[in-house]
C-alpha cells in the first residue's frame, strides 16, 4: 500500500525497478478511490475525482482544489427529500384515522372518535331531568329523562297548624288550608325567642297574623277592604274618579321645614357645575346660611388682581398702552432682519430704526411693543428655530398652495383685535390653526411642529416692532408686526425669499 504516488511518473528516465514501484503505488491509491484519509497522490490530473470519507462526498479535482460532486452523486440521508416507499401513518382505538406519508410534505390525519352513546340528543325539559350513563373513559355512554316529582298540596286543618317549609316539618299531601275554611299554615321555620306568622283564610277574610303582634295583612271579604296593621288602606288613599284623597295625622303648623343639605351635612348643598354666559340671576350667600338671589346688574367691581383684556374702561392706569399695544410677541435674543440685510436682537430695535419687510422693501418702525407675557403660553417649533407668544400671527402655506395667516390661539388673537389691540384682519376668523402647515422662512417653506416651549414666567418681557401692519421676518420667519389689513393687502401678498436677495 502507497500514499505517495506521483501521477507525473514513470517517465522513460526511469529504472525498470522505480517504474513497477510508481506503477504498484498508482494503482493503490486509485483502488482507495484516492481517499485523503489514506492517500495523497502528488501531480493529479484536472478532473481526476475522489472519495473522501471525512465528508462522504465524491469529489472533483480542478486543478487547484476539490469540489463535491453532491448534485450528481452525493446521496446525504439528512437531506433526503421523499422516501422512497410511502409509509401509512394510523390512529388505532377510540379516535381512530390514517394518512399516507412519503416525506415530501407535512400530512394531517382526519381523526374519528368512535359513535358510543346510542341516544343523542337533547334530553330533559321543564318537566323531566337528564339522566347521564357513562363508561370508565368519562365517555356518555348512555341518555336517558327521569320525571321531576313535585308536591301537589300541604295538609291542614282548623285544629292544628302546619309548618310550610319550615324546619318543623308538616305535610305535603293536600290543599294549604285543607278543606276547612277556618284552617291556618305556619309560614318559614322560627328560631329561639322569634314569634311565628300564620296564613289563614274562613268565612270573612284571609290573610297573614303573626301570634304575637295580631294581624299582619288582612283581606275584607265583606267590603274588599285591605288591611294592614290594623288601618284600612282604604281610608288612607282612595281613587275616586281620577282624585286622590290622603289623610295624615299630625301637627302641620308645628312640623319642622325641609332643608337641603351640604356636604359636610349641614343645611344647604349647592352643586354648582360651571355655567358660561353672562346671568340674569345668581344665588349666593354673604354668611354661608342664608341664601338670597341677586341681581348682577347692581354689582359693582372696584378693581381686578389680573386681567387679560377689558371691552370698556371708565379710567384705567394702562387702559392707553393695551390699546396701542397688539400684545403678540417675542422674547429678547430673537433676531430681527433689517433693511441693510443685517440681523439684530428685537430688545436693541428703536422707533425710527428701518427693518426689511417680508416684500421684499425697507420699513420705518414705528413703535415698539413691550408687554410681558402673563397668563399666555410661549411656544416654539420642534427644532427650537423660534419663540413666540402663543396667539402671534405667523405666515403660512396650506397642501393646496394658499397663502394666510396661522395662530396657534386665533381666539386669543381675536380677542385683542376685538378690543382695539390689533386693527386685524377684515375676517378676524380666517386665521388658520393646528399643525400640518407650513411656514414662510428665508430659505423657503419649512414644515414645522409647533410645540409649547417650558420656562417662561408671567414676567418675561417681550418685544415687537410696529410698522403699519407690513409683515418682517424674525428669526428668518414672516411674522406679523401690528397685523393691519387696512394697511397692507395680505390678500395679495405672496411669500418669495428671492425678493430679500436682490
Amino acid at each position: 500500500m502507497s500514499n505517495t504516488s506521483d501521477f507525473s511518473k514513470p517517465q522513460v528516465t526511469d529504472p525498470y525497478v522505480d517504474v513497477t514501484a510508481e506503477i504498484n503505488a498508482l494503482a493503490c491509491d486509485l483502488a482507495q478511490g484516492l481517499d485523503p484519509a489514506t492517500t495523497n497522490p502528488a501531480n493529479l490530473p484536472v478532473g481526476a475525482v475522489r472519495f473522501n470519507s471525512a465528508n462522504g462526498f465524491w469529489e472533483k479535482f480542478n486543478g487547484t482544489a476539490w469540489s463535491a460532486l453532491a448534485a450528481v452523486y452525493n446521496v446525504v440521508a439528512a437531506q433526503a427529500k421523499k422516501l422512497q416507499q410511502a409509509v401509512t401513518l394510523a390512529l388505532t382505538g377510540d379516535i381512530t384515522g390514517s394518512a399516507s406519508f412519503d416525506g415530501s410534505g407535512n400530512v394531517s390525519i382526519a381523526a374519528t372518535l368512535s359513535n358510543v352513546n346510542p341516544n343523542p340528543g337533547t334530553a330533559g325539559d321543564a318537566t323531566t331531568v337528564p339522566v347521564l350513563t357513562t363508561n370508565a373513559k368519562g365517555q356518555v355512554t348512555a341518555m336517558a329523562t327521569a320525571a321531576i316529582a313535585f308536591p301537589s298540596s300541604i295538609a291542614g286543618n282548623a285544629g292544628t297548624v302546619s309548618t310550610v317549609g319550615g324546619a318543623s316539618g308538616g305535610t305535603v299531601n293536600g290543599n294549604l288550608f285543607a278543606s276547612n275554611p277556618g284552617g291556618e299554615a305556619q309560614v318559614g321555620a322560627v328560631g329561639a325567642g322569634q314569634n311565628p306568622a300564620y296564613l289563614y283564610n274562613n268565612a270573612s277574610a284571609w290573610g297573614l297574623y303573626s301570634a304575637s303582634g295580631g294581624s299582619i295583612v288582612t283581606f275584607n271579604r265583606s267590603n274588599n277592604h285591605v288591611v294592614v296593621g290594623g288601618v284600612d288602606t282604604t281610608a288612607i288613599v282612595q281613587n275616586n274618579g281620577g282624585t286622590y284623597g290622603i289623610n295624615i295625622s299630625g301637627n302641620a303648623a308645628t312640623a319642622s321645614r325641609a332643608h337641603p343639605l351640604r356636604a359636610d351635612g349641614a343645611a344647604w348643598d349647592l352643586n354648582w357645575s360651571g355655567q358660561g354666559g353672562q346671568p340674569t340671576w345668581l344665588v349666593g350667600s354673604n354668611d354661608g346660611a342664608n341664601f338670597y338671589v341677586w341681581n348682577p346688574s347692581n354689582f359693582s367691581v372696584n378693581y381686578a388682581t389680573t386681567a387679560n383684556y377689558a371691552r370698556t374702561a371708565g379710567s384705567a392706569t394702562v387702559a392707553d398702552s393695551l390699546a396701542n399695544c397688539n400684545c403678540t410677541c417675542f422674547p429678547a435674543g430673537t433676531r430681527v432682519l433689517m433693511a441693510d440685510g443685517t440681523q439684530r436682537s428685537i430688545e436693541t430695535i428703536r422707533p425710527g430704526d428701518r427693518v426689511m419687510g417680508a416684500d421684499g422693501k425697507p420699513v420705518a418702525v414705528l413703535a415698539i411693543d413691550r408687554p410681558l407675557l402673563g397668563d399666555r403660553r410661549m411656544l416654539t417649533f420642534e427644532d427650537a428655530s423660534l419663540l413666540w407668544s402663543e396667539e402671534h400671527a405667523l405666515w403660512t402655506c396650506d397642501a393646496a398652495g394658499k397663502q394666510w395667516w396661522w395662530s396657534a390661539n386665533p381666539g386669543r388673537w381675536r380677542l385683542e383685535a376685538a378690543v382695539g389691540a390689533i386693527r386685524g384682519l377684515k375676517d378676524n376668523g380666517s386665521l388658520r390653526t393646528g399643525q400640518g402647515h407650513v411656514f414662510a422662512h428665508l430659505e423657503g417653506w419649512r414644515e414645522r411642529r409647533v410645540v409649547e416651549a417650558p420656562g417662561f414666567g408671567p414676567a418675561t418681557p417681550l418685544y415687537l416692532p410696529l410698522t403699519g401692519g407690513v409683515p418682517i421676518v424674525v428669526g428668518g420667519y414672516v411674522a406679523g408686526a401690528g397685523v393691519d389689513e387696512w394697511g397692507f393687502d395680505y390678500a395679495a401678498f405672496r411669500w418669495d425669499p428671492r425678493a430679500l436677495r436682490r
